[in-house]
């Protein structure tokens, strides 16, 4: 039965016109007589079958091309069987000649790949063998995250050539050199782009690369977490990383400053580092004044003043920890000056109401992104929370059907059952119904990959991508809560209540919203001029 075929799939080939129908035979016949060794003919075949045929055909002497040329062979003459009927699938198209190596072959292989790629070819060019057993987990948790296909390629395509970099290198896995091969990697890149386009890397390229390498390092455990954040090694010499950790981990102890707050810190002190690194600075004892001014002046450059007291604050307290501890010969946090703000300045910034309301309006609320904006501005505007507190916020504090929101982390410290209004409830059900599943609880979360819980600046900077989209629009997260602020003090609210939605522990802070009420003052000073 196995000749009769095969003499028809010959015929077959003649009739096409081809000269190479008896080598395509002969590969058949090979198959053939191995099958008849094992009591099977050529109809019951099956991919795994086939796989343990070609292992046993590779020799060191015959050549991958050669097997290539083999396997197409019978992947054509089963394509011609399943032609004819005689058979319900072509089993040579789940066989690859690349997948030798692997017990079963392509077809016993069941990884994470199988969902991005179906080519065998493109699959194992993705294995990594030198990343197992962390890159097919990593490659999970991304699909489970919401990446693209597009963004997992670009992740992969990096990593590969990185991978291909360490295996020329010889290295045999993940270890601690891994850092500083990765360092090796972008300046080889550096170096090749130049050569071959003429002109250097863009900065910002060479930090996307190693981004999207060191986040697979950093889940391998290879580096560390803020290592893969960090946009390079510069200026650690000067400043390194134990020398900031001790710095943060004495601002928590004797300071008692929050996490948020030490966040920050650690953001300007990095930013000051490398600034210092770019001015050529070596060594952190000949730090200046100079030096000092030099990096305010840039940072004043896109910081309003308020923000500038605080980067102040940083450097003051850092330079006393340095000169503390023995860096620097004497104590520069003196030489660190702040910026001056006026009582004009602290006057809060509001919107009158009727904006917010347009604001509003605009937002497409049929998509899930509209739902989550317009919910979070609804919570920000009718209510007067703080963007933090927003972002705080889990599914269990939603209690939607007593219309009531439960506030765990007030910056009084105080925990809070607020009411809120029936358009608030009604965003919110509108948005969880939108919500994608998530591991995190966090009732917000971000739309595009990588899913996650939105932070306190991410919920600022959707209040402010919505701002500047409508006429008149400007400020963040705090522009809305002082417009509410606003709309109490005119509706004839009292400064305690005012103080009591906001969270104030003070009422002196409360105090503040008195100063935008510039038209009653007026009326005020017009009916006294009435009397005089």
């Amino acid at each position: 039965m196995d000749e009769e075929l095969i003499e028809a799939f010959e015929r077959h080939w003649k009739r096409r016109g081809r000269r190479s129908g008896k080598q395509y035979a002969f590969s058949v016949r090979r198959l053939s007589r191995w099958l008849h060794v094992r009591r099977k003919n050529l109809l019951e075949v099956d991919p795994k079958s086939l796989n343990e045929y070609l292992t046993e055909r590779r020799t060191p002497e015959r050549l991958p091309k050669t097997l290539k040329a083999e396997v197409d062979r019978l992947r054509a003459f089963f394509h011609f069987a399943l032609s004819c009927g005689k058979m319900s699938e072509n089993p040579a198209l789940g066989v690859s000649y690349l997948w030798l190596d692997e017990p079963g072959g392509f077809p016993a292989y069941r990884g994470i790949l199988r969902r991005i790629f179906k080519l065998p070819g493109d699959i194992i060019r993705f294995r990594l063998p030198l990343f197992a057993p962390h890159w097919e987990k990593y490659l999970a948790q991304r699909i489970d995250q919401g990446y693209s296909r597009g963004s997992l390629y670009q992740v992969m395509e990096h990593n590969a050539h990185f991978h291909d970099f360490l295996a020329k290198q010889g290295a045999r896995g993940l270890n601690r050199k891994t850092c500083k091969l990765l360092e090796s990697y972008l300046d080889r890149l550096k170096s090749s782009f130049q050569r071959e386009r003429g002109r250097p890397l863009p900065q910002r390229y060479r930090t996307h690369i190693r981004r999207q390498i060191a986040g697979f390092l950093a889940y391998a455990g290879a580096i560390s977490r803020r290592v893969a954040r960090a946009r390079g090694g510069k200026g650690r010499l000067l400043l390194p990383d134990a020398l900031l950790d001790g710095y943060g981990e004495h601002c928590r102890i004797h300071r008692g400053l929050s996490p948020l707050t030490l966040k920050a810190y650690r953001r300007e002190l990095e930013l000051f580092r490398s600034f210092l690194a770019g001015r050529g600075s070596r060594c952190i004892g000949k730090l200046a004044c100079a030096d000092i001014d030099a990096f305010l002046m840039r940072r004043s450059k896109a910081m309003s003043a308020k923000s500038l007291q605080s980067i102040g604050a940083a450097l003051r307290s850092f330079l006393r920890y340095l000169y503390v501890q023995g860096h620097i010969p004497r104590d520069l946090a003196a030489a660190v000056a702040s910026p001056s703000r006026f009582r004009a300045d602290l006057r809060p910034k509001y919107l009158p109401w009727k904006h917010i309301e347009n604001l509003l309006a605009v937002i497409n609320k049929h998509s899930a992104n509209g739902k989550r904006d317009y919910a979070i501005l609804v919570l920000l505007a009718d209510h007067g929370l703080r963007a933090r507190e927003v972002s705080s916020l889990r599914i269990d504090d939603a209690d939607l059907n007593q219309r009531c929101l439960r506030l765990r982390h007030r910056k009084n410290g105080a925990t809070a059952d607020l009411p809120i209004s029936e358009r608030a409830a009604g965003a919110l059900r509108d948005y969880l119904k939108e919500r994608r599943e998530h591991p995190e609880d966090r009732l917000f979360l971000s739309v595009r990959a990588p899913v996650s819980p939105l932070s306190g600046p991410a919920i600022s900077s959707v209040v402010q991508r919505r701002l500047r989209a409508v006429p008149g629009g400007h400020g963040g997260a705090y522009a809305l809560r002082h417009s509410f602020a606003k709309a109490m003090l005119d509706r004839g609210a009292r400064l305690s209540e005012i103080g009591t939605m906001l969270g104030h522990k003070s009422l002196r802070s409360t105090l503040i919203y008195t100063r935008v009420a510039i038209e009653d003052m007026r009326e005020v000073a017009e009916n006294y001029a009435a009397l005089l």
